[in-house]
């Protein structure tokens, strides 16, 4: 009987595994160092590493273009903050 009860929980821890495994390598947003991470996880610590990597997997995420968004041009920024500090003199100063 124990050993009946102790053979479907192993099953069961198996099965979660396997089945996080299959869930992480179909992940194409993280890289392959980041997949071999989580099922080394999942594997060395069998129920929480499951359970922590399904906790952290993405939901629905989309991919992204692999661009940068274009940089709008805010002019010189340092003329900005040379005025700036210029002002911030005349203040302190009382002027």
């Amino acid at each position: 009987m124990i050993l009946e009860a102790f053979l479907t929980m192993l099953v069961g821890i198996v099965l979660l595994d396997a089945w996080v495994t299959w869930r992480v390598v179909g992940d194409g947003l993280s890289s392959s160092r980041q997949r071999a991470a989580q099922i080394a996880l999942v594997w060395l610590l069998p129920v929480l590493g499951a359970l922590i990597v399904l906790n952290l997997q993405r939901r629905n995420a989309e991919k992204g273009s692999g661009r940068y968004r274009d940089v709008q041009d805010v002019g010189d920024d340092l003329a900005h903050a040379r005025q700036f500090l210029k002002k911030l003199d005349d203040v302190i100063d009382g002027d």
